[in-house]
């Protein structure tokens, strides 16, 4: 019973996470905004306005990463896999959160979407970002990033880009032997067609009787 308790705990702040941050407004009161908008915009009333404003005021987009951070290290968790494999994934998580921030904030400090107007890396990417400028410069600091972006990914997803890179090759390979073989079979077909077109078109060759 213990872990159907847990499941449900777990599974309801994955939603509530995710709903309050989808439904995120700019005028929603908020820890860095008092007051606000008479009607709350955000689906999960003033609990979730808070809770988004925090999140994305802290990072930015990268806030948007929570949700499915948050889904993996439960399945973690369900499934009983050891601790050792989840502590990685929340610090893996963690860095994809505040990467996705940094590299947005490279270029801009503030983002629409879904019609709303969202900071790019809140406080903690924005600063990253500009500290990373100043000393690496702009492109050294997009390729230390998407380094960072890269191993964060590992580290919450436990994927292998080169498992990824291996199953991507075989499935252009396959993909080209299914082109080749297809443009084979329509290739003989077609030659076949055009020798019965020629037979048909050929006239009888007449004899003359002696």
């Amino acid at each position: 019973m213990r872990k159907e308790i847990l499941a449900i705990i777990l599974t309801f702040i994955v939603i509530f996470t995710a709903v309050s941050i989808f439904s995120y407004h700019p005028s929603d009161p908020s820890i860095n905004r008092a007051g606000g908008a008479e009607e709350i915009q955000n689906m999960f009333g003033p609990a979730g306005a808070y809770v988004a404003g925090l999140l994305i005021g802290v990072f930015g987009l990268g806030a948007l990463w929570i949700p499915v951070v948050l889904l993996v290290v439960t399945i973690h968790i369900l499934s009983n896999r050891h601790r050792k494999t989840i502590l990685p994934a929340l610090l893996g998580g963690l860095i994809l959160v505040i990467t996705t921030g940094a590299l947005l904030s490279m270029y801009k400090t503030d983002y629409l979407l879904f019609g709303r107007c969202f900071s790019s890396g809140g406080m903690v990417g924005i600063f990253l970002a500009r500290l990373i400028a100043k000393y690496g410069g702009t492109s050294g600091g997009l390729i230390s990033l998407l380094t960072l972006l890269a191993i964060g990914l590992i580290m919450t997803t436990h994927l292998s880009l080169i498992s990824l890179a291996r199953a991507f090759t075989r499935g252009c390979a396959t993909i080209l032997a299914w082109m080749k073989t297809t443009w084979l079979i329509w290739r003989e077909r077609h030659h076949k067609a055009r020798k019965r077109t020629k037979t048909k078109e050929k006239p009888p060759s007449s004899g003359k009787k002696t």
